[in-house]
């Protein structure tokens, strides 16, 4: 369990007012979930949570009880409270979630997006692209993509995606450990930025959704080295990559 300086623990006194404790042990946990400090298959123990948030047992236990609610712990026999793991079914199907909704957030974005926003956004990319420490960048990733949703202007649409990217929370990033990763996401983010200046709402859906399924590949990859060579791969389903949230018109060359 962490104990930095950087820690909820640090916090708690500084807790916004109306804030319950069982709210801060709340989000300090999730907050370990998504830093990866807290890894799928750890135990979260009800006496390491106080020691580390330095708060009593009854709200971490309410806290637990919700992130066991809502999927984020599970119990297992003889270990008690464990960080879910989600496996490759699971995380294929998020993945496939995510490309439909990107992928339309994407053509809202060019639709909507202030030069401001596109400006703001270059500013991002460009910086991001000077970033070496992995932790920072997984940081430029995340504001990146809510800025795009953001310029989205739904709602709905931002609220479904936060969810949803909590729920990812568990899949952990390949930042950190693919050495290629870094160079695939600017190539991206770029692409995307170049759609947005153009208007171009069906080359920035494309871009989006490859950025999607190319997270996913490599995703599996990873789970299926660190497994051995018998770990079953499973592919993006075929049916999915080529679904689209409207009729098209048959490819180009450009587009291949």
């Amino acid at each position: 369990m962490p104990a930095s300086s950087k820690s909820p623990a640090t916090r708690k006194a500084a807790a916004p007012a109306g804030v319950s404790l069982a709210e801060v042990a709340y989000r300090g946990l999730l907050e370990g979930i998504r830093r990866g400090d807290l890894r799928p298959g750890d135990p979260v123990r009800e006496q390491h949570v106080t020691d580390w948030l330095k708060i009593s047992r009854t709200p971490v236990r309410d806290a637990m009880r919700r992130l066991e609610a809502e999927g984020y712990l599970v119990h297992e026999r003889h270990r008690g409270a464990v960080v879910a793991t989600l496996d490759d079914q699971a995380v294929t199907e998020l993945y496939a979630l995510r490309e439909v909704l990107e992928g339309a957030a994407a053509v809202m974005a060019v639709r909507h997006a202030s030069e401001l926003e596109i400006a703001q956004l270059e500013q991002l990319v460009d910086a991001s692209s000077r970033v070496s420490d992995p932790k920072v960048l997984i940081e430029y990733q995340r504001n990146i993509n809510d800025l795009i949703h953001r310029m989205a202007r739904n709602r709905y649409l931002v609220k479904t995606m936060r969810m949803l990217r909590e729920t990812l929370f568990l899949v952990g990033t390949v930042v950190t450990v693919m050495p290629d990763r870094p160079a695939t996401l600017l190539r991206e983010h770029r692409a995307m930025l170049a759609a947005l200046k153009k208007r171009d709402a069906r080359k920035a859906e494309q871009v989006m959704r490859g950025h999607v399924r190319s997270a996913l590949q490599s995703r599996l990859q990873l789970r299926a080295s660190a497994a051995g060579a018998d770990y079953p791969y499973v592919p993006f389903p075929a049916a999915t990559a080529r679904a689209g949230i409207r009729k098209r018109k048959p490819s180009t060359k450009e587009d291949a």
